[in-house]
């Protein structure tokens, strides 16, 4: 599967997230609330694929990169940073393929994108997903709420 067709997928999803689920970006909601409801949107564009939302396996091992500690959700007994990925798209087990890693932010949360960035080339460079992107999400009071894609690799 090329980039340009897993983008117009990702592209479709947020696009439903936008007309299905408007509500949930007007009134700021929960980042995993969103989340999962993209990924229901992701699940009808990659119906050849699981789409899970804070999946935390490389197959049977928790997904370990080499990341600063503070961009990780935890670290295993070896010390190696690990990752949780908002939503991605794949076929579960060791064999793959890994197709799309997201991360998902709202634009009222005051933490920095940096981590999200470092994740995402993570999930590309280190466990080999073909794409990757973070996607923010505007919750912001007297803003026009969107979800939109702000980096894509």
């Amino acid at each position: 599967m090329e980039s340009r067709e897993i983008k117009e997928r990702v592209q479709a999803a947020i696009d439903q997230l936008k007309k299905s689920d408007i509500y949930l970006l007007e009134n700021n909601l929960n980042e995993r609330c969103i989340a999962s409801r993209l990924a229901m949107y992701l699940q009808n564009a990659f119906t050849e694929f699981s789409v899970d939302v804070e999946y935390n396996r490389k197959g049977v091992n928790p997904k370990a990169v080499g990341l600063p500690e503070e961009c990780g959700n935890r670290r295993d007994d070896e010390g190696h940073v690990l990752v949780v990925p908002d939503i991605i798209v794949h076929s579960r087990g060791e064999k793959g393929p890994n197709i799309l890693a997201l991360e998902l932010k709202k634009s009222t949360n005051r933490e920095s994108r940096d981590c999200d960035s470092k994740r995402i080339h993570a999930f590309r460079e280190q466990l080999g997903y073909i794409c990757a992107a973070t996607i923010e999400c505007e919750t912001r009071e007297n803003h026009e709420p969107r979800a939109a894609i702000v980096e894509w690799l």
